[in-house]
């Protein structure tokens, strides 16, 4: 493959792959033992900067403030005054009920309005604009913290990383209690079965997951990629449907080689999302429900992908003796060269709830919840977290000519007005691939099987359903 070829795909990969597994968009999270101590010494620093603008002059008092600040007796409390949240009209009868009832605080006491305000002003000003109305956001105390840690993310980064991070929560006075993933599908079990609120007799911080101690847990935080935190979220929605346990707001701390959903955030490193954690404030975002055509079904809270952009997947993970760096940009290059369409009927239910039909030849089809994909790309320049709706891009061309100019042209988000591609917000949305045949001179259409691509993880078959569930998982912000 010359040159020019690999820089093409890549470029196209990059535009399409949409959690950035090839090296170009690796995790911001890099670990070297001097980098440690750099982001616990700028951590420390931080919150002693907190402490001094309070008026303390003493550094043991700076400590004694900088621990009151993000460790004191304070229960859930609105960052703003409101009223509970009305369901707008379509709101999932599930998604309003779920909010309202499975989130309720650990322990209740005395709110602080000054820090409230401090706290508040701090939020707004790397406040991400797919968030929308901050009087949704509400803060809590964070005294425990239960860590679960992919050993496997980033090029088994995820054991340096979550050793790092819990020395750096332990140093502000949090109790961090960890559990290392052993199988693919353990963090969701953990998230949908763990028992927040059991009190044991157990002191241990590193411990097994039967020894480990619940003891009020406040936030569980998942240190991993958009993998691992698929994981958290799908046990977290089982959780809140059985609504037999309490749920608590789940955090990311970004080791994988995607983290698109951190860079949406604005979480930029380690000790800027440990800080995010110690400092308690959550907020609803939308998830998806996904239904597939073998009667399985699952939650997306990132984003979908049907087309070009899963086979792309598809066929990287049977280039994988090429190694992570260069087989993603060999299958995309492949898929792209190949230049197909598949002819599907595409339903939508838009934003006023009208229904659209579609039978048409498609490349591949985006639903994102965030704005971003690949780093510097707007991929849903209007995609909010918080609107109910999921932001969904159909491209017709599978022009190599063409796909290079939506590339090219997501970085300012004027793609979605190319002729060949339709942009729309919707509340609910299927895809139902099919081919033509001839059986005795009669056309007949017969369904087609291919794999989906839901938060970078290939799962669920065609023919698929979404539908948005409006403000139901609590997250940190």
């Amino acid at each position: 493959m010359s040159k020019r070829a690999r820089k093409i795909g890549k470029a196209i990969f990059g535009a399409f792959n949409l959690h950035g597994h090839s090296s170009s968009t690796s995790s911001t999270v890099t670990e070297q033992p001097q980098e440690e101590k750099k982001q616990q010494i700028a951590l420390s620093e931080e919150i002693s900067v907190r402490g001094s603008r309070a008026g303390k002059k003493n550094k043991k008092r700076q400590r004694t403030i900088a621990h009151s600040v993000y460790s004191s007796d304070m229960s859930d409390e609105s960052l703003t005054p409101r009223e509970p949240m009305a369901p707008s009209e379509g709101d999932s009868e599930s998604g309003s009920s779920i909010l309202s009832d499975a989130y309720t605080s650990s322990e209740s006491s005395e709110f602080c309005e000054e820090l409230d305000e401090k706290v508040r002003e701090e939020v707004e000003k790397d406040i991400p604009p797919s968030i929308t109305d901050l009087s949704l956001a509400e803060k809590l105390t964070v005294k425990r913290v239960l860590m679960i840690w992919n050993p496997y993310a980033g090029n088994k980064r995820g054991k340096k990383v979550a050793r790092t991070a819990k020395r750096m929560m332990e140093r502000e006075g949090v109790v961090v209690k960890s559990i290392r993933l052993t199988h693919k599908g353990h963090a969701e079990e953990i998230c949908e079965k763990y028992d927040f609120d059991v009190v044991s007799d157990s002191e241990e911080s590193e411990a097994s997951e039967d020894e480990l101690s619940s003891d009020g847990i406040d936030i569980l935080a998942a240190v991993g990629g958009d993998g691992t935190f698929h994981e958290c979220v799908n046990g977290m929605m089982k959780r809140l449907q059985t609504g037999k346990r309490r749920a608590i707001p789940l955090a990311m701390i970004a080791a994988g080689t995607g983290n698109s959903f951190m860079r949406e955030l604005h979480v930029k490193n380690l000790s800027n999302a440990v800080y995010h954690i110690i400092r308690g404030v959550h907020y609803p975002i939308d998830v998806c429900k996904v239904s597939f055509g073998d009667g399985d079904s699952c939650y997306a809270f990132n984003s979908l992908h049907w087309g070009l952009a899963s086979k792309v997947n598809v066929r990287a993970e049977k280039l994988r003796w090429m190694g992570s760096a260069i087989r993603y940009t060999t299958a995309a290059f492949w898929e792209l060269m190949r230049g197909t369409t598949t002819r599907a009927k595409i339903t939508v239910v838009d934003e006023e709830g009208q229904t659209r039909e579609f039978d048409d030849e498609f490349c591949l089809a985006i639903a994102n919840n965030i704005i971003t994909a690949a780093k510097g790309m707007k991929m849903a320049p209007e995609a909010k977290l918080d609107d109910g709706l999921i932001d969904l891009l159909l491209v017709r061309s599978a022009a190599t000519l063409d796909l290079v100019q939506i590339f090219r042209k997501t970085y300012d988000g004027t793609h979605t007005d190319l002729p060949y591609v339709d942009y729309m917000k919707v509340r609910s949305f299927s895809i139902a691939p099919y081919n033509i045949v001839h059986t005795d001179g009669e056309p007949e259409e017969v369904q087609i099987e291919e794999i989906i691509d839901v938060d970078g993880e290939l799962k669920g078959i065609t023919p698929f359903s979404v539908e948005v569930l409006p403000r139901t998982l609590r997250v940190i912000l």
